[in-house]
């Protein structure tokens, strides 16, 4: 934990998160807009398309979202990230507050600023994401949509972070949440328990235009595999894919149905890329694919907690926002 004696300067985080449907009625807007940003065709014919996707998809995703009582918990489980962010930063004497800023539904980067201004009158905003990772698709646009509402009126100067992918207290943090799901498994099963990290798709479009998403997963994923204290057989994969477009491969469920055709008996889903149970976690690996994982012959699934508000990612993020402005450690992509 950094400890700083800085009480003096205000400080507005806000804390970048990609967003969901809170209710039925709110999918097709946030699939709109999510499908706005990612579909590889021109820029006139994006909105059109993204528009009629959006439309058809709706319904058939509607029944998932039913399942979870209504609507997406990411935005109550970022809301619980931000307030022990800020908790945790004024336990170490910084006069600091964290609000939420979504970049696909409420609420998003107008009115994160808005609450901003009407606060603290910080002189230093900083932007933290929710993505370890850094894509174009999750934090270069997450980042975009903020700066400008902040440029548009003239606010604070706002800096940003761009990636922890390997920051130690976020390896440390996942390295729990591995170590979570391994306890579920008897000390006979671990000899021969396949690890398999699920991360957030990303089409191909974007790694040809050096987007460095999938590297630093990589990274992600070795740091972590390192720090465990047994070898384990290990697959890093790809999961969530909407629109059509390739995507990144290996696929998540595809690979789970070939590991279990080849007789592995014991799998260990970890999601890497997700910081929070959603739609991807509670739906697609914790019921979609832990079928798949059953029919293909796997008898134990266990998928992994996400760090959510465990204390070592809460401290994890605070060492970062207090690196960043007082060390000079921008956590830049490079």
């Amino acid at each position: 934990m950094r400890q700083t004696s800085r009480t003096a300067q205000k400080i507005q985080v806000f804390l970048l998160q990609l967003g969901a449907p809170n209710n039925v009625a709110a999918i097709e807007p946030f699939l709109q807009n999510l499908l706005e940003d990612v579909l590889p065709v021109p820029g006139f014919l994006r909105g059109w398309l993204a528009r009629r996707i959006a439309k058809s998809r709706a319904p058939k995703v509607a029944p998932l979202y039913e399942k979870l009582g209504g609507g997406s918990p990411l935005l109550r489980n970022t809301e619980h990230q931000a307030t022990a962010l800020e908790q945790e930063l004024a336990n170490r004497g910084l006069d600091a507050r964290v609000v939420v800023c979504m970049r696909y539904a409420p609420p998003r980067a107008e009115a994160a600023v808005r609450t901003a201004r009407s606060s603290l009158g910080a002189a230093s905003w900083v932007a933290l994401p929710l993505y370890p990772q850094y894509s174009f698709t999750t934090t270069r646009s997450s980042i975009h949509e903020l700066k400008c509402m902040c440029d548009k009126n003239e606010q604070s100067k706002l800096t940003a972070i761009e990636e922890y992918c390997v920051h130690p207290g976020y390896i440390a943090a996942m390295v729990e949440c591995v170590s979570e799901g391994l306890a579920r498994f008897s000390e006979s099963e671990q000899t021969n328990l396949h690890l398999l990290f699920s991360a957030h798709g990303l089409p191909e479009k974007f790694v040809r235009a050096g987007d460095p998403y999938p590297e630093q997963t990589r990274r992600t994923v070795a740091a972590i595999l390192k720090a465990l204290p047994g070898v384990f057989q290990s697959h890093l994969t790809f999961q969530s894919r909407v629109g059509p477009t390739r995507w990144l491969t290996p696929e998540t469920a595809a690979t789970v149905h070939g590991l279990g055709a080849s007789g592995v008996k014991n799998l260990l889903v970890i999601p890497v890329s997700f910081v929070s149970d959603h739609l991807e976690t509670l739906h697609e690996l914790d019921i979609d694919l832990a079928e798949t994982a059953r029919a293909s012959g796997i008898t134990h699934f266990e998928r992994a907690p996400t760090v959510g508000t465990k204390p070592t990612f809460i401290a994890a993020l605070a060492d970062i926002v207090v690196d960043h402005l007082y060390l000079n450690d921008k956590h830049q992509c490079p």
